[in-house]
């Protein structure tokens, strides 16, 4: 997987939303998916789970444009 990343969990105030979450970014750097969670425990499960996911992978790019 060349440059692709997952952020570290962190308090986002956007808005509508003020949850605990993460933020997986896309082999150029661009955000691709931000992953939010009601607590922080669960915040650090799942990006647990999608940085395994993300074992082996050797691409990570967004469907949009």
């Amino acid at each position: 997987m060349r440059s692709c990343r997952v952020s570290e969990v962190q308090w986002v105030n956007g808005g509508e939303f003020s949850e605990w979450g993460f933020v997986l970014y896309e082999e150029s750097g661009k955000p691709c998916v931000t992953f939010l969670y009601s607590h922080g425990l669960d915040a650090e499960a799942g990006r647990d789970q999608v940085q395994a996911a993300l074992t082996g992978v050797v691409s990570v790019k967004s469907a949009l444009p």
